[in-house]
């Protein structure tokens, strides 16, 4: 049931709109529980986080991965967006739509792949 191990990535993509900068260490995540890295790497203008699987943890398919990071939204309104996830490593899992839409301004904020949720839709907040 693993299907990743230590050291392979996760890549959520297609989150445009964000005004958070490019960083090599966005905060990823309930840290105590998450199989990630607590440093994720965020490209602004691709709108994609990947997240590395941390030494000595796996994702399976029994049970959910949770990953949370902060995004600035923006201040104007705005379309909500169909996130992309991909993974590469001991298994590689092409690009593939989550079956919801998030970061919209007026959006309901949750949508299932594996479970992603953002925690406010307001606009100009984090």
């Amino acid at each position: 049931n693993v299907i990743l191990t230590s050291g392979d990535s996760v890549t959520v993509s297609n989150l445009v709109n964000s005004l958070t900068a490019d960083t090599d260490s966005l905060p990823i995540g309930p840290v105590a529980t998450s199989p990630f890295r607590p440093l994720g790497v965020w490209r602004q203008r691709a709108g994609s986080l990947t997240v590395i699987v941390a030494p000595g943890q796996t994702v399976n398919t029994t049970s959910p991965a949770i990953l949370t990071f902060p995004l600035r939204n923006p201040e104007r309104p705005f379309a909500a967006v169909t996130p992309l996830v991909s993974a590469n490593g001991t298994v590689s899992i092409p690009l593939t739509a989550a079956t919801g839409r998030i970061l919209g301004s007026a959006t309901a904020a949750l949508f299932v792949f594996r479970s992603v949720k953002e925690s406010t839709a307001q606009q100009g907040a984090f």
